[in-house]
């Protein structure tokens, strides 16, 4: 979790007891030289307080970020992370990265990895109105391509790619989500449009192909019990054996074929009655489906 705690800073270099050792841009108390390492202080915001003897006065807040001399934009923006994130080592920015990159690779739209790609931009913006980018030579390259570009790009590819079942399953965060952005309610979608439902709390995340054009709108969630003749959900590819046995959806949407095997909650189960969609759990059904030890 992102913390960004501020601390008072001078209003004005009246109140600046440490002037031959701070820096002031544009009326901005902006850096502190602490000897081996620079403290810079961010994102300036102004608030009034009252004093003890009700008297109201305005004080200056900001971000601290300490970076250890010679200070660089790059060394800057690993600090502000650090601090940001509560971190004290180089193994434990590592192990932040890892878990960001893995969210990212589950879910391109995870929250965690948006709220740490938008603190690391307000960060860099933060640095160029204090300066830093001139110190250092920096100069943003804007001729290559960022995340957030790859990303729209990638959205853009699969939507008018036409990827069979098989290979859209297997990239299916790039499908934009129900009632988001992309599958957003009162657009128009044609058959062979996907989008994903998607419920972090339940760990879903399925795939749907519109089979009938129609307008999306919130009471016809994919998956739900009428919606059938509209979309259909689309799973990775399975045998239905005992070995590779076909994982059955949370909703219970989805028909079971007499002697196939799947899997729910961890629990093998035989199909011994074929079935339209269930809308229930395996476990409750034993007319239909069996454990299998």
């Amino acid at each position: 979790m992102i913390t960004v705690n501020k601390v008072q800073v001078p209003i004005n270099a009246e109140q600046d007891n440490n002037k031959n050792k701070t820096t002031w841009l544009n009326g901005k108390y902006v850096s502190l030289d602490e000897g081996p390492s620079v403290t810079l202080f961010i994102g300036h915001t102004k608030e009034t307080v009252i004093e003890a003897d009700g008297r109201e006065m305005e004080i200056a807040l900001a971000f601290p970020v300490r970076v250890v001399k010679p200070v660089s934009r790059n060394k800057a923006i690993n600090a502000a992370e650090m601090e940001a994130y509560g971190l004290t080592s180089a193994l434990e920015v590592a192990s932040l990265n890892a878990s960001l990159s893995r969210k990212f690779r589950e879910d391109i739209n995870d929250t965690e990895v948006k709220e740490h790609d938008e603190f690391i931009s307000w960060v860099k913006a933060e640095l160029d109105e204090i300066g830093l980018s001139s110190h250092d030579g920096y100069k943003p390259d804007t001729t290559q391509p960022g995340l957030q570009d790859v990303m729209a790009l990638s959205k853009m590819l699969y939507s008018t790619a036409n990827l069979p079942a098989e290979s859209a399953v297997k990239v299916k965060n790039f499908a934009p989500v129900w009632g988001e952005e992309g599958a957003e309610f009162g657009k128009e979608v044609d058959t062979g449009f996907r989008l994903r439902i998607v419920e972090k709390e339940e760990d879903v995340n399925d795939l749907f192909e519109v089979i009938q054009k129609h307008t999306l709108q919130s009471q016809w969630k994919p998956g739900s019990t009428g919606t059938e003749s509209i979309y259909k959900r689309i799973d990775e590819q399975h045998a239905g054996t005992k070995e590779d046995p076909i994982p059955y959806p949370a909703d219970g949407n989805m028909s079971l074929e007499l002697g196939k095997y799947y899997k729910e909650d961890g629990i093998t189960y035989e199909c011994i009655e074929a079935t339209t969609p269930l809308y229930a759990k395996l476990r409750d059904c034993p007319r239909y489906a069996k454990a299998i030890e």
